[in-house]
């Protein structure tokens, strides 16, 4: 499974969630399925991503639709709330996605 994060995590900040995950276990991350690319594009959680691929877990996926009203982290750039189409934007114009792999999870449902 590819998903690419929104960003570079920053060092200081990525070992207090390492930290935290390793008490809390898996995290889950809003993202949106690129079909064109077979990959998943995540809205948020950088530093977990990144924290997830350290340790070996594999992060749950929240399938997000690009109608989607979300939350994103960049208030400067946004309203309290933005579609998902345009964090994907955002996060497209500047070129800040950061991929990485996991192993394939295949569901019996």
């Amino acid at each position: 499974m590819i998903i690419f994060a929104p960003h570079k995590p920053n060092p200081s900040y990525l070992k207090a969630i390492i930290k935290e995950m390793r008490e809390r276990g898996t995290p889950q991350i809003h993202a949106y399925w690129r079909k064109q690319e077979s990959a998943w594009y995540a809205l948020e959680g950088s530093h977990r991503i990144t924290a997830a691929s350290e340790l070996n877990l594999i992060p749950v996926i929240i399938r997000v639709y690009l109608h989607d009203r979300v939350t994103p982290k960049i208030h400067q750039t946004f309203s309290k709330y933005a579609t998902a189409r345009a964090v994907l934007k955002f996060y497209d114009e500047h070129q800040w996605w950061t991929r990485y792999e996991f192993p394939e999870i295949i569901s019996d449902k």
